[in-house]
């Protein structure tokens, strides 16, 4: 961008104030570099690195050019703004023959896309580990223009996901605590071979049926016993306690015993011992 305007005749010297008006709207815009000259005159501009050379060079037309040096200092590629080269030189003893190819080197450099590496064994999922995108941008390889992906190691952003397939085994009742509860569950199996479940088994939900799969019912007929009570559908085992302790003479006390249950209910059901000492009396809760 080029900007003409008219300094007075006996101005020795000026102050230049450069403002980025943009209303807010656009960003920021950065400055790189600030040229003046006459108007009808043409500039030259070039930056350079002492004991090497000049580094880069913008004509009167503001096309840009850069210029690279091998190990000995010495000017060996000249390429435009968007890296093309536009001169090679190279150097030989006086009398051997003159060979300049262009380096057939790849030059690959990254493009900012990563992605979660295809898995191996499958391809249809993915992997734990995580590649980059490439580019050769060296005009003279083979491999210029073309793409590539490259390993940056394994990376907590790739997280092989289980792929549960229904099995061909048969549906099965569902048990809780050993008897059923109206359900059935199918079997599934992990089918990703890059997953850490791979090819483990798991079971499901698959429909409610009672009439398959008849829910117990806990009761007198399948929980009897002095020490048993069924407590939420469940048939439980009670813990023996002492609930009452009387002395019946100087050496002597009688103990009662009963069955506690998790509910905090006792036994009907009591067993009278007799004890040297007082029986430790406990609540049921």
């Amino acid at each position: 961008m080029e900007k003409v305007f008219t300094v007075p005749q006996d101005v020795e010297k000026m102050l230049i104030r450069v403002d980025n008006e943009n209303n807010g709207t656009t960003g920021k815009v950065w400055i790189d570099d600030l040229r003046l000259h006459p108007e009808n005159a043409k500039m030259t501009s070039f930056t350079y690195e002492p004991l090497i050379g000049m580094l880069s060079q913008a004509d009167i037309n503001n096309q840009y050019s850069f210029y690279e040096y091998d190990g000995l200092g010495r000017l060996v590629l000249i390429r435009d703004k968007d890296k093309n080269i536009l001169k090679k030189i190279c150097y030989n003893y006086f009398g051997q023959p003159e060979t300049c190819p262009l380096v057939a080197s790849t030059q690959w450099q990254a493009t900012g896309l990563t992605r979660c590496q295809p898995c191996p064994a499958n391809s249809a999922y993915t992997s734990n580990v995580q590649e980059r995108q490439e580019k050769d941008n060296n005009p003279a390889s083979p491999t210029y223009n073309t793409y590539r992906w490259v390993s940056n190691g394994v990376n907590s952003s790739c997280i092989p996901a289980a792929d549960w397939q229904n099995t061909t085994t048969a549906v099965r009742c569902k048990l809780v605590s050993g008897v059923n509860n109206g359900e059935r569950e199918r079997e599934q199996r992990d089918m990703n071979p890059c997953s850490p479940t791979y090819n483990q088994t798991r079971w499901v939900y698959f429909d409610t049926n009672t009439t398959a799969c008849p829910p117990y019912v806990c009761s007198s007929g399948n929980c009897s016993g002095n020490d048993k009570k069924c407590v939420n559908n469940v048939c439980e085992t009670g813990i023996l306690i002492c609930v009452a302790s009387v002395k019946i003479s100087k050496t002597t006390w009688q103990c009662t015993w009963r069955y506690c249950f998790s509910d905090g209910s006792v036994s009907t059901y009591s067993n009278t011992t007799t004890s040297a000492t007082d029986c430790l009396v406990l609540s049921c809760h």
